[in-house]
């Protein structure tokens, strides 16, 4: 069954003329949004987004506006919104990347990233309306929507906040007549991956309520990052930080000590050589690998690039028609996304390392046999035989424990061999050898629950404005909810872990924390002490948002009967009031400031709320009947001190009925998260490597809210050009977005670089940070002792050259961000003979240049054709982008294919690893030179429309996705993929069933 066509007074839309829409909807760049084969094109009328006004002369919009339609999410072959997202080719940047790298990318959360200007950049809409989360995994199930509009170009004057790279609105069906069930099944040629779904929409007139009902439950396995062996082991997947690296007290010929210490290894520390690959649920290296002064810990086989799932979603319109002036409708959605995640068996923290108390030589499973200067073993006495060597009243290593005894290196009734205290020099609190937790799977998979539910109603009257004849109005009060449970697994309790060290070996020893790695299963630790190590508990985050939304609109008289060549003033006028809302809850051992990761402050339930008042006014201007002048403003003003005023003007000049050009010119504006504003401090991990010396790996970093953020502010400039002809049509937009002031998240690895450069310039020093280029531990010592240095950066007082924490990683305003790219779409259809009807489409971006400027005091970079690894102003960025459509369609049979190219791109993320000493690895030869190479794939997809059952209609689409098996190219960095560019998924083969009646 088809959608009903919608009366007048219930959903009125603005009818176009065949050529201008076509205009319109071909500015589309995407080649999704081209009608089925198997249907005969008809042109419907529907509203742009892009403008309130509602006008019934045929139109073009000066702004450039994509549309998706409900047959072209289909012809894609996949459920998944990010995917169908990154696709788009203005789309650049990791926000809708659907792979798990860790660092950077996720599949958790999948959001809109026009032009690479970050997820914040671009305002999501249901239904016009703002959403209160705009994770594309928690929107209404696919069989709802019935398209997707994107307006590519700053929307701030109409739509405010947030509304500069673009606008994406996601429109429902709010009126059906019939029942369609949709079932999917996917799964990659390898059989490491299924995705299944069912879904189902009903629509029906019941009296006078039309009503629209559907709901969708989609799952999908786990695509572990052992499952792609070759390509996780040419990536960083390997730690310095890890179980095994330890200070060891210097002891002199006669066995006493000399007060000095060195660096050593767990001595069951495994061997380099003895690496493998990996093995598909199996312990891969438990005892880690040894190299120089470090045993690095291997985390490839704990991770996931993409996590399991489980997706229920509900959507509903109910649309009354009260009267002729009045129709009111209630919409609503409920979506609950779980997904159990993967990681490494635990996380470094060596920013509280020396918190920790030394590790006596009587721990159950203590390795360090007491030697003297010539390597023979050592004994102690032991008085009372309970197994404890006897103490002395002196500490001469000053680590608050009074020396042993040294008896000799001969044996003896009451002696006992002699064990070291040791102090950690790195750590992870949990190893693969030790006893699994309960969150712990048996081959030390770390898991965690995630579970997200997002709600929303909408309340809404369409109404004839009394007083003022032809006025039209609306308002609706909108309210949204999300709610976010996730398992804190990466915490880790470092008091727990000081109880389980200071033990009572004796008489309590199923309390001791046994940090080595673990030979003996007599000394591993009990469940209990694991339980309370891990220090797992749940984190809550609590969104609202509550909407009310005015617009009238209508046509402005000139005075005195005046009226324009091209028609009436068409006016829209509208208020907005904004109330949002957040609630954060820390794990227990936050709150309580027990997170070995971090620091010892203490984190409470945080909250904060602010209103925001919007005013807006858009004008229609028929100029004359071939030319329109767009314009409008809007102001907004927060509650946290925030304000902005945004204008913008367009012309639409329809020269010939083949040639029509667009040019749009306004401003914009991004006003601080409450987030950014107030969010406490907290920690997590940045990779770092370390120019001033060998350090290189995951790194704790500290950051907080930034009180003294500022509003981003843009201005936006587009010009286009729409050829159309009768089976041809050409278009062609240029854009440019110029921001100040863009708030960026600053990386620990900028913080550190940064620090590097202010060392070179006050000292002189030529080296470039690499193997070999260096200053020394001297250089460095004075450095950091000269009070120049960025006190940011916190190192190890023990190893200058070791950094333990970095601080202030939060949220800043770059200078500058300036982006200008051109959008290209062509369509050819034709038919020939009786074969059938073909067409071609071509969509592409080229990006001419991506300008930024972190801060005032480096110099401006063009991240173009870059990876633009080590800045969080720039994602990566290929010149080109771009998708070649092939469509054929004959009867009851159709085929599409879609072929997706990136552009090549230099390699600018790290070159060195610690994988590059160890056997079992990939690791690409020369990146630097070959750069990122660049990405073709193809999709391709059958579909046999007419199969009638019963009073219904099915039909049946069977595709492949990546068909030739492309595999993402192996690089250095995390999970050796890129995983805002390529899918380390391969071809993967899906089909398709639906029963509409």
């Amino acid at each position: 069954m088809n959608p009903k066509t919608p009366n007048d007074a219930r959903q009125r839309r603005i009818p176009h003329k065949r050529r201008l829409l076509c205009a319109a909807i071909s500015l589309s760049l995407t080649p999704l949004a081209t009608p089925s084969f198997a249907q005969e094109q008809e042109i419907e009328e529907v509203v742009v987004t892009g403008s309130f006004i509602r006008r019934s002369e045929g139109f073009s919009q000066a702004s450039s506006v994509t549309q998706v339609s409900a047959e072209d999410l289909i012809d894609t072959g996949t459920l998944n919104m990010g995917e169908v997202i990154q696709n788009l080719s203005f789309v650049n940047g990791s926000a809708s990347a659907t792979t798990n790298t860790i660092q950077g990318t996720s599949s958790l959360s999948n959001s809109v990233d026009l032009r690479g200007l970050g997820a914040s950049s671009t305002l999501t809409l249901l239904d016009g309306k703002r959403v209160v989360d705009e994770n594309l995994n928690n929107m209404i199930p696919t069989i709802a929507i019935q398209r997707l509009d994107i307006v590519a170009d700053g929307a701030a004057a109409l739509y405010g906040n947030e509304a500069v790279a673009g606008v994406v609105n996601f429109i429902p069906y709010k009126s059906y007549d019939g029942f369609k069930l949709d079932t999917f099944t996917e799964r990659d040629s390898r059989g490491d991956y299924e995705e299944h779904s069912v879904q189902a929409l009903w629509g029906e007139q019941i009296g006078p309520l039309d009503v629209v009902l559907a709901g969708q439950f989609r799952t999908n396995s786990r695509l572990a990052w052992d499952e792609r062996n070759k390509l996780t082991n040419s990536g960083l997947v390997l730690s310095g930080n890890a179980p095994g690296n330890w200070y060891v007290p210097d002891r002199d010929a006669s066995g006493q000590y000399t007060g000095d210490r060195s660096s050593a290894i767990d001595p069951n520390c495994g061997s380099r050589t003895e690496r493998t690959d990996y093995v598909e649920g199996a312990n891969n290296n438990p005892f880690g690998a040894a190299l120089g002064a470090n045993c690095y810990f291997d985390f490839g086989d704990t991770r996931s690039f993409r996590e399991p799932q489980d997706i229920t979603q509900y959507f509903s319109n109910v649309t009354w028609d009260v009267a002729d002036d009045l129709t009111l409708s209630l919409q609503g959605y409920r979506t609950k996304y779980h997904s159990m995640t993967y990681t490494s068996t635990s996380n470094p923290g060596d920013s509280r390392v020396p918190e920790l108390p030394t590790v006596r030589g009587e721990m159950p499973g203590n390795p360090f046999r007491a030697v003297n200067a010539s390597n023979q073993p050592l004994f102690g006495f032991d008085a009372n035989g309970d197994g404890v060597p006897d103490r002395g009243t002196v500490d001469v290593n000053n680590d608050g424990r009074m020396d042993a005894l040294v008896a000799g290196t001969t044996g003896g009734p009451g002696l006992i061999p002699l064990y070291e205290d040791v102090q950690a020099r790195s750590l992870r609190p949990i190893n693969k050898t030790h006893t699994p937790s309960d969150g712990h799977t048996t081959d030390m998979d770390n898991l965690g629950s995630y579970t997200d539910r997002v709600s929303r109603y909408s309340f809404q009257a369409d109404f004839a404005v009394p007083f003022i004849e032809g006025w039209e109005g609306m308002a609706a009060y909108t309210y949204g909810e999300a709610n976010l449970k996730f398992m804190s697994n990466q915490n880790y309790d470092i008091e727990a872990m000081k109880q389980g060290l200071n033990c009572d070996v004796v008489n309590d020893r199923e309390a001791c924390y046994n940090p080595f790695f673990v030979v003996d299963q007599s000394t591993n630790n009990t469940v209990h002490v694991m339980n309370a190590v891990a220090g797992r508990s749940y984190e809550y985050t609590r969104d609202t948002l509550a909407t009310v939304d005015i617009v009238l609109n209508g046509e402005l008289p000139i005075p005195g009967g005046f009226e324009l060549p091209g028609g009436v003033i068409g006016a829209a006028v509208g208020y907005q009031n904004r109330a949002s809302s957040y609630r954060n809850t820390p794990s227990l051992q936050e709150i309580r400031g027990d997170t070995f990761i971090g620091t010892a402050s203490t984190e409470a339930v945080t909250s904060g709320s602010r209103d925001v008042d919007a005013y807006f006014l858009e004008l229609a201007i028929p100029l004359l009947p071939s030319l329109e002048i767009e314009a409008a403003v809007r102001r907004e003003e927060f509650s946290t001190g925030q304000e902005s005023t945004d204008p913008k003007i367009g012309a639409t000049w329809q020269a010939t009925d083949w040639l029509t050009l667009r040019a749009t010119r306004g401003e914009a504006f991004i006003a601080p998260s409450l987030e950014q504003l107030l969010n406490p401090v907290t920690c997590g991990l940045d990779e770092i490597t370390d120019p001033f010396g060998p350090h290189s790996g995951f790194t704790v970093a500290c950051g907080g809210g930034n009180p003294t953020l500022e509003n981003e502010s843009a201005e936006s400039k587009q010009l286009g050009i729409d050829l159309e002809f009768d089976n041809f049509d050409f278009h062609v937009t240029w854009n440019e977005t110029d921001f100040a002031n863009r708030i960026v998240g600053t990386s620990g690895q900028q913080i550190v670089n940064a620090d590097f450069q202010d060392f070179k310039a006050a000292t002189g020093f030529a080296g470039d940070g690499t193997v070999g280029n260096r200053p020394s531990a001297a250089q460095l010592t004075s450095w950091v002792n000269s009070g120049a240095s960025d006190p940011s950066i916190i190192r190890d007082p023990n190893n200058i050259q070791s950094i333990l924490r970095v601080d202030n990683t939060g949220s800043v305003n770059a200078e500058r961000v300036k982006v200008t790219a051109y959008d290209i779409v062509a369509n050819y259809r034709f038919g020939f003979n009786d074969w059938g009807d073909f067409r071609i489409g071509l969509q592409a971006t080229y990006l001419d240049e991506f300008l930024f400027q972190a801060n005032a005091d480096e110099d401006i970079v063009d991240g173009v054709g870059m990876q633009n690894d080590a800045t969080g102003a720039a994602p990566a960025l290929p010149e080109w982008k771009a998708n070649l459509t092939l469509g054929w369609s004959r009867g009851s049979h159709s085929v599409v294919s879609i072929v997706h190219y990136v552009d090549d791109m230099i390699y600018d993320g790290p070159t060195f690893s610690h994988i590059d000493f160890f056997s079992g690895t990939y690791r690409p030869a020369n990146i630097v030179d070959t750069g990122i190479k660049a990405w073709t794939d193809m999709d391709i997809a059958y579909t046999y429309r007419g199969l009638e059952l019963f009073d219904g209609e099915m039909a049946l689409s069977i595709g492949s996705r990546n068909v030739f098996d492309r595999e993402a190219q192996r690089t250095p960095q995390l999970a050796g993929v890129l995983g805002e560019l390529q899918d380390p998924m391969g071809r993967s083969i899906y089909a398709r069933l639906v029963y509409d009646f």
